[in-house]
Formats: structure tokens, sequence, C-alpha cells
């Protein structure tokens, strides 16, 4: 399966902390989309990695993630309920003091028949919708919100699980020369099964 690296439906608003990072960082964003059961995997689409820099001036990222299908079907692959899945994460870095960062944020999943997310201000803003054919069984329709505050090492990843098998996994990075990640964290390491964080 191809993996997909991008930068694309990522929408990043700063802020000012209370505690800024006395070093520039990287915020790394890998998001893995609902299960699917039909897909070959049992998921329809790879891993894609986002990531935006942070620095004393820019201290909060809010990423708006892809849509995405979930189908969760029963033995064989029958009774099958279908639904789609909205997620967006906040961050904030609260401290990065050596080797550590402390971070703290919320990830937001919907799950319903319809769903939509939208990009840009004034002019140039769009937005995507997605939905379930009313034929079609409903996985469920309600909301999660989780919160979290940890402190990990520079590269070190922590899973947040989202509704219907979405998972996002955080870790702060020292940026390159270019200011961006390095060639070695673009590479996604999501397969579906949550490291720590996630339940």
């Amino acid at each position: 399966m191809k993996r997909l690296i991008g930068t694309v439906l990522a929408l990043m608003f700063s802020g000012c902390a209370s505690a800024p990072s006395r070093e520039p960082l990287v915020a790394r964003v890998e998001y893995l989309g609902a299960r699917d059961d039909w897909a070959e995997g049992g998921r329809r689409l790879p891993p894609i990695v986002l990531s935006t820099r942070v620095d004393p001036s820019r201290q909060h990222s809010t990423f708006v993630l892809p849509l995405s299908y979930a189908i969760v079907c029963g033995a064989g692959k029958s009774d099958c309920r279908h639904a789609i899945v909205r997620t967006e994460i906040k961050l904030e870095v609260v401290d990065a003091d050596g080797g550590e960062v402390r971070m703290r944020g919320a990830l937001a999943s919907a799950i319903g028949r319809s769903q939509s997310v939208a990009s840009g201000t004034g002019a140039s803003r769009s937005s995507v919708s997605m939905m379930v054919l009313e034929s079609a069984a409903l996985i469920d329709e309600r909301t999660q919100d989780t919160e979290f505050d940890v402190t990990l090492p520079r590269g070190e990843p922590y899973d947040v699980a989202g509704l219907a098998g979405v998972v996002v996994r955080l870790s702060y990075h020292t940026p390159d020369g270019f200011g961006r990640l390095s060639e070695a964290d673009l590479a996604p390491t999501l397969d579906g099964a949550p490291r720590v964080g996630a339940e």
C-alpha cells in the first residue's frame, strides 16, 4: 500500500502560551482514518503525516483532519454498518525544557450519517462534506472529546484514539536545518495498533 504524506487539510492557528518553549520545535501529527471492514487491511486510506513549526510566538496548533468513512461488519462481512467520522485536534506546548516536551490538548471526534469540514478564510474558504445513504445502517451518532496532558521525550509518540478506530499519533521534534521535520520523521508509522494513550 502506498503511503501518503501531506500537509493538506490541516488548519493551524497560533496563540501565546503562558510558558513558551525555549527552542523551536516541530509538532508532528500522524492520522489514521476510521476502520473499514470492506477495505484490504481494514483501512480505506493509509496514514498521513502533518506538521507545523512551534516557536515562542506560536505555541497553539489546531489540525482539522480529513473526513473518514467507517464500515463495521459482523462475521463474514455481514450486517455492515456505516458512518462518517470527523476528527479535530488542538495542541499546546506548555513547556519544552531540555529533551522533554509537555503538551496538552484535546481530540474532538464526531460520528454520524453526515459530517463536514471547512478550511480557509474569506473568499478562499471552502468546505467538504460526506454522507451515508439513508438506506444504510448507521454505526452510531455521537461526539467524543478526549483531553490529555503529558510530558514526553522529544520524538516519543503519544497516541489518542478517536471514534470508529481513528488514531492520532502526536510527537514533538527538533527541526532540521530548514525548520521542518527530518526526512526520517516524515515516514508514517501507524498500522492501526495504538501504542500509548489510546484506548
